[in-house]
């Protein structure tokens, strides 16, 4: 037998209804809040640097030279790169030295410079060898391969 809903019961399950979407949307909102201040508190509030001082500096000079190098300002490169280089090599940062004579070389190749060039990546690649970091020792035979094919 079908049960007439009455007026009443359809107004308690439009309520019930209202009530478990208001909990979601709640939850929804508080789950925004929480993520959105996280993200906001985490990117403004002051955090103590964990890098030296000498390797923020060796950083800078790094980005000066890339900065040189998209310019076309290769002697300028050159000169950035080796103060990063000689900062990265006081404290021993091995990644460091190894980004710089990396970057060097780089630039060595773009100035038709092959001769500055050769020793440089060759002992970057030595270097991601003792360090054994794939990343440096695959960009150091991709800068070798550029540049015996440069050099023919």
């Amino acid at each position: 037998m079908l049960k007439a809903i009455t007026n009443y019961e359809l107004r308690i399950t439009n309520l019930k209804s209202k009530i478990v979407n208001l909990k979601y949307r709640s939850l929804l909102l508080l789950t925004v809040y929480c993520s959105l201040f996280t993200v906001f508190y985490g990117c403004a509030s002051a955090k103590k640097s964990e890098l030296p001082d000498v390797q923020i500096e060796a950083i800078e000079y790094n980005q000066r030279g890339v900065n040189a190098v998209l310019a076309g300002n290769y002697d300028r490169a050159v000169i950035e790169f080796k103060r990063s280089l000689k900062l990265n090599t006081s404290i021993d940062n091995q990644n460091g030295v190894c980004a710089n004579l990396l970057n060097l070389g780089r630039v060595y190749l773009a100035a038709d410079r092959f001769d500055d060039a050769r020793p440089v990546l060759e002992k970057a690649l030595q270097l991601g060898l003792n360090i054994n970091d794939q990343l440096m020792i695959s960009e150091a035979y991709a800068c070798q391969v550029s540049l015996s094919d440069w050099k023919q």
